[in-house]
């Protein structure tokens, strides 16, 4: 049984080795001289040799056939040279290393002194050259055959020396042939050794680097993932607390500051999550910008109405400097350039001590027939960023320093993302700041402008306020909402309770394309959840278009999902859906598709 074993073992490791070392390519790409690199080295070898040939069959068979034949050698060689790019390289070393093979190690053998001669070490070379070039298949059978060509010749060379050899004149050129084959031979073997050297110590310390790399960036994960578990709990653990305690208190002042204290937490850990996606798409590479008419007007009081209560709660105070000729009417991912200001703003606010000064100034940099160049530039007294600690800011995981995540909070991702969208929007951000004397980060963006603004509709404020005949219209509405989570029923007929909507609810997509089939008349829109059990939206929605009825086809289908990438809106759309809210969702939401749809 023993040796039983030795012998499966030793049939595996010989396995192993004609697998990774012969008929695999991992050798050739980590442990060997670069093809490439060697065919073009063996090509100059070969003419140099051609050409030392040449002046030894000169000198010693001073026939014109035989000095035609040798110099066709190197001729040849340097065709080769020169017609051998990259694309090709591969074929034509089979292409030589055949002839070779076959007819030049002989031809050379019978002809320059057999065995009394260099020839042999031209075939260690051979041997050296045939390992390195080729793989697999290919180098077994061209190794087998040069083997069997070299036996052959020696054979003969032993039976027939006299009849089928050609010896070398003098004893003097023997020498020389000698001389000149050690030294070829010296070259190769060392030029490769070193070659290999080379190699190995640049592999090595490339592999060292990537280690390293791949350390940091481990280190770097684990610390965010320990960050991000700090900053979702901290909210969760507000939004558990204030739960109990608007429970417990029985006046009504104790319940509001519990809900007011759960909606804030609520909205902190919506931004975290948003974070986290966004990083996702900068990763998949699946961030886009989504050009809007906007006007930086309205953009500021979105981004101050976010900012206000911190730098408020810090008795901050914010100097806001806008360039007048900023073009009124802009277009550009509006939600995406207040994201990088918000970021700012917050990072400022966050990083500045109490009563501190946070400016915000935005100029315009450049403008011509139909683009412009922002500059927006944030800058505070706070503590201040070191210019080591500034190579990693932009980095994705990372803040300054290990220390800040503790002290000031934060995941590490605002500044990764705002650098992505400045970026995709044409531009780039910088920052300027010493250890305590505050930073300044400044960015600028590419956007478009309307050269008339009366040819587009003016900004209208958004609100969720309906008016009275609004009401009155809706009074007469009916909806069904396909959701199967009993909660989020629950909360859309919370939220719509005031307008006096009628909402009827299917639990899965079955029933709902049920509930519409026996009344399509009887409904006005559709909000269709993605997820369901027995049948999702994606494919309620598409029964339902199918119906044969001219309600089905007309009847807007709103998705109301968590899924929020664009791949998964772009779904919804092909499945014959008419739009996409995104959860979790708010009141604002809900009456803006009720203004577009039904209203």
């Amino acid at each position: 049984m023993e040796m039983k074993n030795k012998n499966k073992y030793m049939h595996e490791q010989i396995n192993g080795f004609l697998h990774h070392y012969m008929l695999g390519k991992a050798a050739s790409r980590h442990s060997l001289l670069a093809e490439k690199d060697l065919f073009y080295f063996a090509l100059i070898l070969g003419i140099i040799g051609g050409f030392l040939g040449c002046i030894s069959t000169i000198i010693q068979f001073p026939d014109l056939g035989t000095i035609i034949f040798t110099c066709l050698i190197p001729v040849c060689l340097i065709f080769f040279l020169k017609k051998t790019d990259k694309t090709n390289y591969r074929s034509n070393k089979l292409l030589l290393a055949l002839p070779v093979v076959n007819i030049g190690f002989p031809v050379l053998f019978f002809f320059n002194g057999g065995i009394y001669s260099a020839v042999l070490l031209y075939a260690i070379i051979g041997v050296i050259f045939i390992s390195v070039l080729f793989h697999g298949i290919t180098y077994l059978l061209l190794m087998l055959c040069f083997m069997v060509n070299n036996v052959i010749c020696i054979y003969l060379s032993y039976r027939y020396y006299n009849v089928l050899v050609t010896p070398i004149n003098t004893e003097l050129l023997v020498y020389f042939d000698v001389a000149v084959g050690f030294v070829i031979s010296g070259l190769v073997v060392g030029i490769i050794i070193q070659y290999q050297k080379y190699g190995y110590e640049k592999s090595q310390a490339s592999m060292e680097a990537e280690r390293v790399k791949a350390e940091e960036a481990s280190r770097a994960k684990s610390d965010f993932l320990a960050n991000m578990s700090h900053e979702i709990r901290t909210p969760m653990n507000a939004i558990i607390g204030m739960t109990a305690i608007g429970q417990s208190v029985s006046d009504l002042e104790g319940k509001d500051h519990a809900f007011n204290k759960i909606s804030e937490a609520s909205t902190h850990l919506l931004g975290i999550i948003s974070d986290i996606l966004d990083m996702s798409k900068i990763e998949a590479n699946k961030l886009e910008i989504v050009p809007v008419h906007f006007s930086v007007a309205k953009l500021l009081q979105r981004v101050m109405s976010v900012v206000k209560f911190q730098i408020n709660e810090k008795q901050q105070t914010l100097i806001t400097e806008i360039d007048e000729n900023i073009p009124p009417t802009l277009i550009g991912d509006e939600q995406r350039l207040a994201q990088v200001i918000t970021n700012l703003l917050a990072n400022a606010t966050k990083f500045s001590p109490e009563r501190g000064m946070i400016r915000l100034k935005i100029v315009l940099l450049k403008k011509d027939n139909a683009d412009c160049v922002l500059q927006c530039a944030v800058s505070d007294d706070g503590i201040g960023i070191s210019a080591e600690q500034q190579t990693r800011l932009f980095h994705m995981f990372e803040q300054a320093e290990s220390g800040i995540s503790r002290k000031f909070g934060g995941t590490g991702l605002g500044l990764t993302i705002s650098k992505k969208i400045v970026e995709l929007m044409d531009g780039e951000i910088e920052v300027q700041s010493h250890l305590g004397e505050g930073s300044v980060f400044t960015f600028s963006v590419r956007l478009q402008w309307l050269l008339s603004s009366e040819h587009e509709p003016a900004f209208v404020a958004q609100t969720s306020e309906l008016t009275t005949p609004d009401l009155e219209r809706l009074r007469d509405c009916r909806i069904l909402l396909a959701e199967d989570v009993e909660i989020n029923q629950e909360i859309v007929r919370a939220l719509l309770e005031p307008t006096g909507l009628r909402i009827d609810c299917a639990d899965n997509g079955e029933e709902a394309v049920r509930m519409f089939r026996e009344a399509p008349d009887k409904y006005q829109m559709i909000f269709m959840d993605v997820q369901m059990p027995q049948t999702d939206g994606y494919e309620a929605a598409k029964r339902i278009r199918k119906l044969d009825c001219a309600q089905a086809k007309a009847i807007p289908i709103v998705a109301m999902t968590a899924n929020v990438f664009r791949e998964d809106i772009d779904k919804c759309l092909d499945a014959g859906m008419n739009d996409h809210i995104g959860k979790p969702f708010n009141l604002d939401d809900l009456m803006d598709k009720l203004k577009q749809y039904v209203l």
